[in-house]
């Protein structure tokens, strides 16, 4: 869930012929955040999705950085918060 202030997205896409679910969480203003990638039908509490961060100055995206460094399919979407990103 959305925290106040805060608009998030969601959508499935296919990759390979495999759904995944996308979501896209926009912290305050109109630039998203953060970008997770899980399998469809994954639950945003367990730790199966891909989530980056976008960095931006104004309008320019500056930096996209991984959930601890990693591209893995291993973090909780709903910790997306908590990770450092590299």
């Amino acid at each position: 869930m959305a925290r106040e202030g805060n608009r998030s997205a969601e959508a499935v896409i296919y990759e390979n012929n495999r759904p995944f679910t996308v979501k896209i969480d926009y912290s305050g203003g109109s630039n998203p955040i953060y970008i997770a990638k899980a399998q469809a039908g994954t639950l945003v509490s367990e730790s199966f999705w891909q989530i980056l961060k976008l960095t931006w100055d104004g309008s320019n995206c500056t930096d996209v950085k991984w959930a601890d460094g990693v591209t893995t399919f291993t973090k909780v979407y709903n910790d997306r918060a908590t990770y450092t990103y590299s």
